[in-house]
């Protein structure tokens, strides 16, 4: 209880991840950790509901946006989990399917899935081997002011250059750390979500519930 709020997940800010783990061992702890998630999500979707895409918050698009992102999808399956609640289904979906493709770039943050995705993402063994890796999930989109200021010039010509905005930019380039970079923690939350999704007891498989 005392972890209180993050009002995001995080791979250094697990507020969510403990409160729900808690309230899976102590029932009596359900109320406390489903009020917590609550909270989190209610801030995230007040924000992006107001986004085109129902894209996430404007602070969220930082380096390593897809913690936000993914993360707010998770906390609201955890939230329905405890609570019994849907409220926040399309929320999650919303998150899910910013990720895969409904987002300014047209673009599916992990790679080989879908039609366009990330073909050059910054990875070592990828870059160096030649290799196409399948199932990466990518950081996702950051601001453009913040992007700047990391200085990173681009090994190819911006494809995606219609489409940058000072809200957010994305680039499907090798160089690009900041935003093409398919991180350990970011699959691991990819790949939880994903669990969450395949799983015959949540089958989330559309915005009306069929």
């Amino acid at each position: 209880m005392q972890a209180g709020n993050w009002y995001a997940l995080d791979y250094d800010c697990l507020h969510g991840l403990a409160h729900y783990e808690i309230a899976l061992l102590d029932p009596s702890y359900k109320p406390k950790a489903m009020a917590f998630l609550k909270d989190d999500l209610v801030y995230f979707e007040a924000q992006s509901q107001v986004k085109p895409f129902h894209s996430p918050p404007a602070k969220s698009f930082r380096w390593g946006s897809a913690y936000e992102i993914l993360g707010a999808a998770i906390e609201a399956l955890w939230y329905e989990d405890l609570s019994g609640d849907r409220s926040f289904k399309t929320l999650a979906l919303s998150q899910r399917d910013y990720f895969l493709g409904g987002n300014p770039w047209g673009v599916c943050f992990v790679s080989g899935l879908g039609s366009i995705w990330a073909k050059h993402p910054h990875h070592q063994v990828a870059d160096l081997s030649g290799v196409q890796f399948w199932g990466l999930w990518g950081e996702g989109p950051m601001l453009r002011p913040d992007w700047r200021d990391l200085g990173i010039v681009l090994s190819l010509p911006d494809k995606y250059a219609a489409f940058q905005s000072a809200p957010a930019v994305y680039h499907d380039d090798v160089e690009d750390y900041a935003t093409n970079e398919p991180t350990i923690t970011i699959n691991s939350f990819g790949l939880t979500l994903a669990s969450w999704y395949a799983s015959p007891v949540y089958p989330f498989t559309s915005r009306d519930g069929e």
